[in-house]
């Protein structure tokens, strides 16, 4: 149930306009009690329907189990399941968005982890739809940290709520994957960060493939994927993951990583 929690969740988060993404993050602090309150009413709903008589002892048998099942589901949406933030990083291709969105399903209890990728936050702050492109100057110097800062600010929300998160960005500077190391520290919560790699001509393969079916909210192609193989990434010191296989063995690769986490043993 959590992964299509968080999925439907997260789908919604991205949909919502630059005014609307913060309240709306801040308010997921109700969302457990509203989600048990809602299996309650099932739990009665389906109660009343064995009292009412007329089914087989088979079906009245079935009914009593659904109830019982919706009352330890609501239990379990009020149990307090300690905020964690995790950080996926890497170049153009590595495949950072899929991990992290499975990563989301299956981090932050029944309702998974809200994912913050960066491509979505750059577009929500031009005023664009995911899947529209961007003009040149949202890639002007600066707008990065801008974007950065605003990702840091919808996490530290989202934590502060009691949900968990999953950032999803480049992190190419030492200095981007400090901060979001020292957002974790100054809440209190548990990190855990991940670097995604692969060869060059998989990431090149990968990244033409991506900007030719258009279907991606990333606006980064050969060029810009050529750029980053350039950038001086500085000292890593997250857990590095091989990127190079298959989406599945990337996201096998990475949970065991995060398994071995040492905030997370």
């Amino acid at each position: 149930l959590a992964g299509f929690a968080a999925r439907a969740l997260n789908t919604w988060l991205d949909s919502l306009g630059q005014d609307e993404i913060e309240p709306a993050i801040r308010g997921l602090a109700l969302l457990p009690l509203f989600v048990s309150m809602r299996a309650v009413v099932r739990a009665k709903v389906t109660a009343v329907q064995v009292k009412g008589g007329g089914n087989t002892k088979k079906r009245d048998n079935e009914k009593r189990e659904k109830a019982r099942a919706y009352l330890d589901f609501a239990l379990k949406m009020l149990e307090e399941t300690p905020p964690r933030l995790i950080a996926v990083g890497g170049l153009s291709g590595t495949g950072k968005s899929t991990v992290a969105k499975e990563i989301a399903a299956r981090t932050g209890g029944a309702l998974g982890a809200v994912h913050l990728r960066s491509d979505i936050i750059r577009k929500r702050m031009f005023g664009v739809g995911p899947l529209d492109r961007l003009p040149g100057e949202a890639y002007a110097p600066g707008v990065g940290e801008r974007v950065y800062e605003e990702m840091r600010s919808l996490a530290r929300t989202a934590l502060d709520a009691g949900m968990s998160v999953v950032t999803d960005a480049v992190f190419a500077r030492d200095e981007e994957r400090r901060a979001v190391e020292e957002l974790s520290s100054q809440a209190g919560m548990a990190f855990a960060g991940l670097w995604l790699e692969a060869p060059a001509s998989v990431l090149e393969k990968r990244v033409a493939a991506r900007e030719k079916e258009g279907r991606d909210p990333s606006d980064a192609g050969v060029e810009v994927l050529r750029k980053q193989l350039a950038y001086d990434l500085g000292k890593i010191e997250w857990a590095r993951v091989d990127a190079s296989g298959t989406p599945k063995e990337t996201l096998a690769r990475a949970l065991e990583a995060l398994a071995c986490a040492p905030a997370f043993l």
